[in-house]
């Protein structure tokens, strides 16, 4: 380069590139590892056919400028100690359409301006929505203090399912954490997942088998749709658990849950209260919970103990016994 020359902000190799967009196009549909060089702000997308790993050293910040920050049509892999942030309203650090594996970096959004679950602050947003994609956590951050919106929502739609594998990383967010929307599937094996409200609300198919869960954990119904959540394994949930009926009332007519929400539990620790809930109005139908196995700090009332346990069944672990 002459003196004086852009230097470039993103690398491949030793081929260095004067934005990420003019890298990835570079890259084509080769599998390709892209280096950030200096702190970036720019809307990146990564195109459908293409194979990137996005690789943020530690002290790298890329920022948006108006979109998100990254939106993956592709197949994407995030690794480094980095930064990966939004500042604009209504749009997100990550949002996800294709194959999206983070195994590192921090997603965050540094302007978020929301004081509660009714006020935004006019800055908003969730910090990775995996809309109808494939999300897999393996490492990294994903922390927010918003109060108005979930930190990471997992949405598909009536024809293609979205799937969120969390298996480490830590996840922080003032208000709920993870929400598995429509039509999808969450799967849960490891990681911490902190929550001032919920560390995980469910409308759809969820799986818990590990990690610690710092905030409540709700499955959920409404109208014609219900969670379904399994937790087993060595999961530790340090928060209630409840399914709970949505019943709410628009143009005075009262909207009853069809189905209701359901949850098994197989095993794991939880250290709050296990039961049925609502919200609004008193439900038609309650919500169901299953109790086959796990840890107790506070007794379970034995209606929803299944055939194989005995009320008098005790905490291995010095929590309360089932009642």
């Amino acid at each position: 380069f002459a003196a004086g020359e852009d230097t470039g902000v993103a690398k491949i190799g030793d081929q260095t590139y004067n934005s990420v967009a003019e890298a990835i196009t570079a890259a084509g549909s080769n599998a390709t590892t892209i280096e950030l060089t200096q702190n970036v702000s720019e809307d990146v997308t990564i195109p459908q056919g293409a194979n990137i790993t996005l690789y943020i050293p530690e002290g790298i910040t890329l920022t948006n400028k108006a979109g998100h920050t990254i939106t993956n049509n592709g197949t994407l892999t995030v690794t480094g100690a980095g930064t990966v942030d939004n500042v604009t309203h209504a749009k997100g650090a990550l949002v996800n359409y294709g194959t999206a594996i983070l195994e590192g970096a921090t997603f965050t959004r540094s302007a978020e301006a929301s004081t509660s679950a009714t006020s935004s602050g006019g800055n908003s947003w969730y910090v990775v929505d995996n809309n109808k994609g494939t999300m897999t956590v393996k490492g990294g951050n994903i922390v927010s203090t918003g109060k108005f919106s979930s930190l990471i929502r997992n949405i598909g739609d009536s024809t293609t399912k979205a799937q969120l594998t969390i298996e480490s990383g830590k996840l922080s967010n003032g208000f709920i954490a993870v929400k598995n929307d429509d039509n999808g599937d969450l799967k849960i094996s490891g990681g911490e997942i902190t929550s001032d409200d919920q560390a995980v609300q469910n409308w759809s198919q969820a799986e818990i088998s590990g990690g610690t869960m710092n905030g409540a954990v709700y499955t959920w119904a409404a109208d014609n749709s219900a969670g379904q959540m399994t937790i087993s394994g060595d999961a530790k949930i340090n928060g209630n658990v409840y399914s709970v009926q949505y019943v709410y009332t628009d143009n005075e007519i009262v909207h009853q849950p069809i189905v209701s929400a359901a949850t098994k539990i197989e095993g794991g620790t939880i250290v709050g209260n296990v039961g049925a809930a609502y919200s609004g109005s008193a439900p038609n139908t309650l919500g169901v919970v299953t109790v086959s196995g796990g840890n107790f700090f506070v007794s379970v009332l034995e209606k929803y103990l299944a055939d194989n346990l005995k009320a008098d069944l005790q905490n291995s672990d010095g929590g309360a016994p089932y009642s």
